[in-house]
């Protein structure tokens, strides 16, 4: 049986209303050039979201515990989108090599501290191209203040959908 959005089988940490979100951010993308990114995967369930708004490619970077990446890419192949996905593991900020030059989209839901999130904009933000988007998860979240006081800073249009604040590239 193949899975299918909004893969109710697939264990994470986002509402059903952000799964519909990073659907339609992916969707809002898809003509722009360059692939998709994904801090913090855990399970793949954001990822399998991600991948149903387009046709991008998406490159996956989590510390992976040796249980859940067999998870995640159990899912992936259920979905039928493992083919589209390359998944690294590890610490981002540590090997930026990896990471695609053009991004379309960088979904950024990890630590969730404040020099994870900067980071995660320096290395991402400079790589979107324009129309692209850098969306962080749990940015209404009570315990994440000083990683939104941050985000608030910056001048960039926004989009807040429900716990997800999408920054636009002009």
């Amino acid at each position: 049986m193949k899975l299918e959005f909004p893969f109710p089988t697939v264990e994470g940490y986002i509402s059903h209303a952000d799964k519909e979100n990073l659907r339609l951010l992916a969707a809002r993308v898809e003509t722009v050039p360059g692939m998709m990114v994904e801090v913090g995967s855990y399970q793949g369930l954001s990822a399998l979201c991600l991948l149903s708004g387009g046709t991008h490619h998406l490159v996956m970077f989590d510390w992976f515990e040796p249980d859940k990446r067999a998870v995640c890419v159990h899912n992936l192949e259920q979905a039928d989108m493992l083919y589209r996905t390359t998944l690294l593991a590890g610490d981002f900020k540590q090997n930026e090599k990896f990471f695609p030059r053009s991004l379309s989209l960088a979904f950024i839901d990890h630590s969730h501290t404040l020099a994870d999130t900067k980071a995660a904009y320096e290395m991402f933000w400079p790589r979107l191209v324009a129309g692209g988007i850098m969306a962080f998860h749990d940015y209404s979240h009570p315990d994440f203040q000083e990683p939104r006081e941050f985000l608030d800073s910056l001048p960039h249009k926004r989009i807040l959908q429900n716990s997800i604040l999408a920054l636009v590239k002009e």
